[in-house]
């Protein structure tokens, strides 16, 4: 789609917290291994972990990779597609939403009947919003004059922030996006811009 942007325009990637192991999220931390293990996971490495919690670390990764494409995103466009800004937003823990739908019927009626009216307790103890402020939140964004220039930036919700410390990682970054790209053989052109 970046051939199809045009300056001003804003790229947006959805985050979470569980990308970072400091934030104890409860959730495995992530375990990057290069964009290929995700693409073709060791089943038997899932199956000695065990079908949740593998899933549950295929997330975290997931979200680490966003952070990741984010600031590769922004080095890219700083340097070949100027005015156009890429972020990383983080909306927290949103009851209410379909995340726990592979888990058990007493933990879905938790996080969709109780939880979305408990969130002021759940503030206490961790970055959580209603769907409706994650929204907004995501909208400010993209919409949000005062953020024409921001770029290469984590939000959690509305608060700028750091990412995890691996999120920094500029080999890795780079080598995502690469190597991403090729398992999608996806062309410079195509990309318009430069994928090495």
């Amino acid at each position: 789609m970046i051939p199809l942007l045009v300056p001003p325009a804003r790229i947006v990637l959805v985050a979470s917290g569980t990308h970072d192991p400091k934030q104890r999220t409860g959730i495995p931390a992530p375990r990057y291994r290069g964009a290929r293990a995700l693409a073709e996971p060791d089943l038997n490495a899932l199956r000695s972990e065990g079908e949740r919690r593998a899933g549950q670390r295929a997330y975290s990764t997931s979200k680490l990779c966003n952070v990741l494409c984010t600031y590769a995103l922004d080095e890219r466009m700083r340097a070949e597609r100027p005015g156009i800004t890429a972020n990383a937003y983080d909306p927290g823990a949103v009851p209410g939403t379909g995340l726990v739908r592979d888990y058990g019927r007493i933990a879905r009626f938790a996080a969709g009947k109780v939880l979305p009216h408990a969130l002021p307790l759940l503030r206490l103890f961790l970055h959580a919003q209603s769907v409706e402020a994650a929204g907004a939140g995501l909208a400010r964004l993209i919409l949000d004059p005062s953020l024409d220039r921001v770029s290469g930036r984590y939000f959690a919700g509305t608060r700028e922030t750091r990412s995890s410390d691996e999120s920094y990682d500029e080999g890795k970054r780079r080598e995502l996006f690469k190597e991403s790209a090729g398992l999608v053989a996806l062309s410079a052109t195509e990309a318009a811009v430069s994928i090495d």
